[in-house]
């Protein structure tokens, strides 16, 4: 889905903040195409409250530094989100300056909800060979 900013000559076009307040808080988010310059845009990020955004990226442009920023920064209780991108193209992380250092290892990213549902954790297989080994585990999380 598609946002727009909030001087934008066409509020209709922001789904993303209509969808956002429908969704409401959630622990993991894919972020919205791509995350590229047409979504990510803070009020969908505030109104969702992830810890952990996930983007499928493929292009230079994917994704875009501001929302980037607003995936990190956005969340309500000020604590830096954790972002992974399968496919990221190595020379964007240098266009994206400090943020993109902050991105978690790159390729298969899994989330393992725990029985119960209130913890989960983030592995990141290594799409790269056929044994998909496990090149990142991320610290237990609780769902909240």
């Amino acid at each position: 889905i598609q946002g727009a900013p909030e001087d934008s000559p066409r509020p209709w076009s922001d789904i993303e903040k209509t969808v956002g307040e429908f969704i409401g808080e959630t622990d993991v988010i894919l972020a919205n195409h791509h995350a590229y310059s047409d979504a990510m845009y803070m009020p969908f990020v505030q109104a969702t409250d992830p810890q952990v955004c996930i983007l499928a990226v493929w292009d230079y442009y994917h994704p875009q530094p501001s929302t980037l920023h607003n995936m990190l920064y956005g969340g309500s209780d000020g604590i830096e989100n954790q972002v992974y991108a399968s496919g990221l193209v190595k020379s964007n992380k240098e266009r994206l300056a400090e943020d993109g250092n902050k991105f978690k290892p790159d390729g298969h990213v899994v989330v393992r909800v725990y029985k119960g549902g209130k913890r989960f954790r983030i592995f990141v297989l290594d799409d790269r060979s056929t044994d998909y080994r496990v090149i990142y585990r991320s610290e237990m999380m609780k769902s909240r």
